[in-house]
C-alpha cells in the first residue's frame, strides 16, 4: 500500500524555477538566526593541483565538553576531488532559496517559487601536510568524515555487508525560506530565514548536508553540528535505516526543503487516513531512534558523548533515564497517545524546546525508544556493541518482511507488534529474564504488555 506524503517545505514547482516581478524585495525578520559562514582555506586549489591520495590530517571535533584534534589517516581518501570508499563525493557552498506565500484560509504556506542562488562545488585538497584552520571548509569535511569513516568501519566489522549504498557529504549548505507577508504594486514584504544549526540526511540523493552554525545562540553551544561526532553519526543512521527499509518502498513520497529533504518534524498529510497516517509516523520514529542508537553503538564512549552538547545532553544521550526537565522515557499511555493523534496544524508549527519534549515530535519519541530499547539490550547477558547492532538490523528486517500484512493494523497495535518484534530478536540474543519482565511493565507501559516470569526457567515471556 502506498500513499502520497507531503512536506511542509514542499516544492511543488521544479527546482531553479525564477521569481517573477521586478518588486522591490524588503525583509523584515530572519527568524532563524545569522550564519556564520566557512570558507575555503585553499581557494586556489584545483582538480590540476589536487592530491591523487591523501595522508594523516588534523580533525577537530568535541568530547566531554571540550574541542579537541587528533591526526587521523585518510590515506584511503583522494583529494581531486575529495572522496573515499563510502562518502564518494564531498561538495560545498550551495544556496537554495523557497519562497511561500501563507494562505489565511487554509492556514498553511504554499510553496510559490524555489531557485538555486549557487550550485554546490566538489572540495579539492592540496595540502597533505599542514592543518587547515578549524573553521575552514576543509576542516569541516574532515571533521564529519571523521565520524563517518568510523562508524561505516564499525558497521562493516559488525555485520560483513559491504554492500550498503556510498553516500555524499554536503558542507557549508545554505537554504533560506522566504514567506511573503505583504504584498503591494512595487513592493514585497518577506519573512526570511536562513537555516541554521542543522544536519539533515536526504532521502532522494542518499546524502547528509551540514548548515552553517548560528552567529548569536548557537543551539549546540560553542561547536557547530559536524564537528559533534554523534549528530554525524546518527544522519548516517539513517541512511542504513533506509537501507534496510526503503521509505518510498511504502510511501510515496514527494520531498521537501531544496528539493531533496524530506522534513521528519513538519509533515502535512493529504489523502491520507489516520490508521497509514500513524504507522508512518510510528515509522519516523523509529527512524530517529534507529539512528541514535547506531551512533552510540559505532562511535564508543570516546566519541559518542554528548556531554557540554546544548540541547542534547540527556535529552539524546541514549543512556540517559530522563530527558532535560526530568521527564522519564517512557512510553507511557501519555506519550503513545499524544504521538499517535492526527497532526493538527498546532502539531506543525509548535517551535521545539531544547528543555521540554514535545510528545508530537519523532524526535523526541524516537528518543524515548531509544533509551528504552538500549536498557534492554543491557539488562540480559553482556554483549558487545556488535551484537546489540546485529540486534536493530535483525529488527528492522523483521519489521520489513511483516510490513506489508501489519499496515492493516491500527497505529497503537501496530507499535505494540513491531517492539514485541524487537524483544523477540533480543530474546535469540540473550534470554528476557526477570529484570526484563520488570522493566517492560514500567517502561513499556502504555502499550499493555502482558509479562510471565517463570521461576522454573529464568526466563520472561512477553504477550
Amino acid at each position: 500500500m502506498k500513499v502520497f506524503i507531503i512536506g511542509f517545505l514542499i516544492l511543488l514547482v521544479s527546482c531553479g524555477s525564477k521569481n517573477s516581478g521586478p518588486k522591490t524585495k524588503k525583509i523584515i525578520e530572519n527568524s532563524y538566526g545569522e550564519p556564520v559562514i566557512a570558507k575555503l582555506f585553499d581557494k586556489e586549489c584545483d582538480e590540476n593541483h589536487s592530491l591523487s591520495r591523501l595522508g594523516f590530517m588534523d580533525v577537530f571535533y568535541k568530547q566531554s565538553g571540550m574541542e579537541r584534534s587528533e591526526r587521523f589517516d585518510f590515506s584511503d581518501y583522494q583529494g581531486n576531488p575529495l572522496s573515499g570508499k563510502f562518502v564518494k563525493n564531498v561538495y560545498h557552498s550551495g544556496q537554495y532559496v523557497d519562497r511561500f506565500r501563507y494562505n489565511e484560509t487554509l492556514k498553511i504556506a504554499i510553496p510559490v517559487s524555489s531557485r538555486v542562488v549557487q550550485e554546490s562545488q566538489p572540495l579539492y585538497i592540496c595540502g597533505d601536510d599542514s592543518s587547515y584552520p578549524r573553521d575552514s571548509i576543509e576542516a569541516s569535511a574532515f571533521s564529519a568524515l571523521l565520524s563517518l569513516e568510523k562508524s561505516y568501519q564499525f558497521y562493516i566489522d559488525s555485520t560483513n555487508d559491504s554492500s550498503l549504498p556510498s553516500i555524499s557529504l554536503n558542507m557549508n549548505e545554505r537554504y533560506v525560506k522566504e514567506l511573503i507577508y505583504k504584498e503591494t504594486d512595487n513592493e514585497i514584504y518577506l519573512i526570511s530565514s536562513e537555516l541554521v544549526d542543522n544536519a539533515i540526511y536526504s532521502f532522494e540523493d542518499k546524502s547528509i548536508s551540514f548548515y552553517p552554525q548560528n552567529k548569536d545562540n548557537p543551539i549546540f553551544g560553542s561547536s557547530p553540528a559536524w564537528r559533534i561526532p554523534f549528530i554525524t553519526s546518527h544522519e548516517m543512521g539513517h541512511h542504513i535505516l533506509n537501507y534496510y527499509i526503503p521509505v518510498d518502498e511504502f510511501f510515496s513520497i514527494q520531498l521537501a526543503g531544496n528539493c531533496g529533504n524530506f522534513s521528519f518534524g513538519k509533515i502535512l498529510i493529504e489523502e491520507m487516513d489516520p490508521q497509514t497516517e500513524g504507522i508512518l509516523k510510528i515509522l519516523l520514529a523509529y527512524h530517529e531512534a534507529f539512528a541514535d542508537i547506531f551512533a552510540y553503538l559505532s562511535l564508543g564512549p570516546k566519541y559518542n558523548t554528548l556531554v557540554g552538547v546544548d540541547c542534547m545532553h540527556t535529552s539524546r544521550e541514549v543512556d540517559s533515564n530522563i530527558f532535560e526537565d526530568y521527564t522519564e522515557k517512557k512510553l507511557t499511555s501519555a506519550v503513545v497517545e499524544s504521538y499517535l493523534k492526527p497532526v493538527s496544524v498546532k502539531d506543525l508549527t509548535i517551535k521545539k524546546s531544547c528543555s521540554t519534549p514535545n510528545f508530537t515530535d519523532p524526535h523526541d519519541v524516537g528518543a524515548v525508544v531509544a533509551h528504552t530499547m538500549g536498557a534492554m539490550l543491557k539488562l540480559g547477558n553482556i554483549m558487545t556493541a556488535a551484537d546489540k547492532l546485529r540486534v536493530m538490523i535483525n529488527w528492522v528486517k523483521l519489521v520489513k518482511v511483516k510490513f506489508p500484512i501489519m499496515m492493516l493494523m491500527s497505529p497503537k497495535e501496530y507499535l505494540k507488534e513491531t517492539i514485541k518484534m524487537f524483544f523477540e530478536v533480543l530474546n535469540n540474543y540473550s534470554a528476557l529474564n526477570e529484570n526484563h519482565c520488570a522493566y517492560i511493565d514500567q517502561a513499556f507501559a502504555g502499550l499493555n504488555y502482558v509479562t510471565t516470569y517463570s521461576e522454573a526457567t529464568g526466563e520472561c515471556s512477553v504477550k
